[in-house]
């Protein structure tokens, strides 16, 4: 087995990793553990992972945290026979296998999922993508991006009027708060009172509004499904009627991202404003074709976030087994 002997964090500490392979060399700053011919490293293993609080004893330090291996050697861990153990060591190794083949191939999935959405959609210079559906040959047309959305940009009320916070129903979302890959938000973290929207530049947006995080990590993207304001770090899009559909706006934003990154401006953090992105160009296809486009990609990101709630119930299903198994 093998433990940090030291580290910022001292939570961190409380992580061991059982190895299968034998004649282990460690670099410095590393503590090996052998095992006895009673014990069994995965069960050892998985039992101090979830029982963290049986490290803190051991911990010294204040800037960064140590452990020696006469603290770890002082831990005291419940065993049963090695015939057991091995089976609950396995038996967390295969949950472990599901859940680590189960994110690879989630992660391929997105890959090839965000290349076809690129490969869908046209710069301003090309007449058409370099894929699409078969019945349809028109050229996409070439418009200003504000010709197809209204963008819309945010703000904050002041932080130490309570008035604006305390009690406050109006959803205000922050970049921090938009996940990559997560679609659809509706709730966000912090909300504002009437008084404090009117207060500020922030503004209430529709449902099927696409945000687009527009400073520091420029290119983030998500479609509201609840009214909602963001603050300043947003430049929102509110398709307009007969010229966009909200989900392929959402998919053109990969292709915003290369322009608000190209464009983009500032000392302290990159940003880009409202009306540099007013004076990108876009292409467009029809509203048919944009539908048809839409839906394809909506079956995939439901596919991919059903795949990915999934493998959280597998992961939970683990803690309430290791919770179970080692009281």
């Amino acid at each position: 087995m093998l433990f940090a002997d030291s580290c910022k964090t001292p939570s961190a500490l409380a992580i061991t990793s059982a190895i299968d392979t034998p004649n282990v060399r460690a670099s410095s700053g590393t503590i090996i553990g052998s095992m006895n011919k009673r014990t069994d490293a995965s069960f050892i293993s998985f039992q101090l992972n979830w029982k963290k609080h049986l490290f803190t004893p051991y911990i010294t330090g204040t800037g960064v945290g140590h452990i020696s291996a006469k603290g770890l050697s002082c831990i005291k861990v419940n065993v049963t026979s090695l015939e057991e153990q091995q089976k609950i060591g396995n038996f967390f190794k295969d949950i472990d296998e599901i859940i680590s083949e189960s994110k690879k191939v989630n992660k391929v999935f997105l890959e090839i999922r965000n290349s076809l959405a690129y490969q869908m959609t046209a710069n301003s210079l090309e007449e058409a993508p370099n894929l699409r559906f078969s019945s349809y040959k028109e050229k996409w047309k070439r418009v200003l991006l504000s010709d197809i959305v209204e963008i819309m940009g945010g703000g904050t009320p002041l932080t130490t009027n309570p008035e604006f916070w305390e009690g406050g129903t109006v959803n205000w979302f922050t970049p921090a708060e938009i996940e990559n890959n997560k679609v659809y938000i509706s709730d966000s973290e912090r909300k504002i009172t009437e008084a404090g929207l009117k207060s500020s530049s922030a503004k209430i947006l529709p449902i099927n509004s696409v945000l687009f995080t527009s400073r520091a990590s420029i290119g983030k993207a998500a479609i509201l499904s609840a009214e909602a304001s963001t603050n300043q770090g947003f430049q929102s899009f509110i398709p307009k009627e007969g010229k966009s559909l909200t989900y392929f706006i959402y998919l053109l934003t990969a292709r915003v991202k290369d322009f608000a990154l190209k464009n983009a401006t500032g000392t302290t953090f990159l940003e880009v404003s409202s009306s540099t992105l007013k004076s990108m160009l876009v292409r467009i296809p029809s509203l048919e074709e944009q539908e048809k486009i839409a839906k394809l990609f909506a079956d995939l990101d439901k596919l991919y976030e059903t795949r990915s709630s999934y493998i959280k119930n597998i992961e939970l299903l683990k803690q309430a087994l290791l919770q179970r198994m080692f009281i």
